[in-house]
């Protein structure tokens, strides 16, 4: 008996956790826009959220210290946040892909330098 109730509750737990796991993962939403000024030197990363299934549009920023701030879209320091925070992206983009030409070029001159060695 005491088996057929382990078994009973082990397939009632399997089946719960089933139809939790198929809703997906949570969503994380801004449900309201705080007046906090963020500087654009402690933002990471930023995402718009639309309304939809959340219900206020914002400009959620990522702050450094993995803070978000949930911004209004139409005030002037969100929009100039976000040109700095896409200008800073952009800059550090194009240093990794100067250093990784930098790297296969000095790749690039040591095997040269072997083949002459060994020739």
């Amino acid at each position: 008996m005491k088996l057929f109730l382990t078994a009973a509750l082990f397939c009632v737990l399997v089946a719960s956790t089933c139809v939790s796991a198929t809703n997906g993962p949570a969503l994380s939403c801004c449900l309201t826009i705080t007046d906090t000024k963020v500087h654009p030197k402690n933002i990471v990363d930023y995402t718009i959220q639309k309304i939809g299934l959340c219900p206020v549009e914002a400009v959620v920023f990522r702050t450094r210290r993995k803070k978000t701030v949930c911004s209004d879209p139409g005030k002037a320091w969100v929009a100039r946040a976000m040109v700095k925070v896409d200008k800073l992206k952009k800059e550090r983009g194009s240093d990794r892909a100067a250093r990784g030409k930098a790297a296969r070029n000095k790749a690039g001159r040591r095997e040269q330098r072997r083949q002459t060695v060994s020739a």
